[in-house]
């Protein structure tokens, strides 16, 4: 229990630095989305049903706060969680290129995912143009934060904290 508390912060916590610190900090209009590499770090090193929770939870974050039709957020990311960690079952967990491609791919899943959306819902945009010069740069961008930054998510998923069978006493 207190395993999944700790996560649920540190989700509201990266909720809290993606939509108040990063949009501060874009260049070119391109921000990383830290909760899509959280939640596919998460997946790789802890499964398909663990990374989908996180994406769910995740998702509801932003789709409570920033998305203009309930729901789309949380798809994306539930779907990023379970497919990365059903996928993610046969490979060495500690390598970081594996982080890069997962996350990188998981990042162009949700630009793909959004541009639909929009083309659903009649939005007035650039289908192509929006793809090319936003979601392609955000992918890379991921990919170079997660290869830097796997090690250390590895370390703080193997941290006692978080281990699947401590409880609290």
């Amino acid at each position: 229990m207190r395993r999944y508390l700790i996560i649920l912060l540190i989700l509201i916590l990266l909720f809290i630095v993606q939509t108040a610190i990063l949009p501060f900090l874009t260049i070119y209009n391109i921000s990383p989305d830290i909760l899509l590499i959280f939640i596919t770090a998460y997946s790789i090193l802890n499964g398909q049903w663990e990374g989908m929770i996180c994406g769910i939870v995740a998702g509801a974050l932003m789709d409570v706060f920033y998305s203009p039709v309930y729901g789309i957020y949380s798809i994306v990311y539930t779907t990023i969680g379970f497919l990365v960690g059903r996928f993610s079952k046969n490979i060495f967990k500690e390598n970081s290129f594996a982080a890069l491609l997962f996350t990188i791919m998981g990042s162009v899943y949700k630009g793909i995912l959004i541009v639909i959306f929009k083309a659903v819902l009649s939005y007035k945009t650039d289908i192509w143009m929006s793809f090319l010069a936003l979601s392609l740069p955000e992918a890379l961008l991921n990919g170079i934060i997660i290869f830097l930054t796997y090690d250390y998510l590895i370390r703080l998923n193997d941290h006692t904290l978080l281990k699947k069978n401590k409880t609290i006493f």
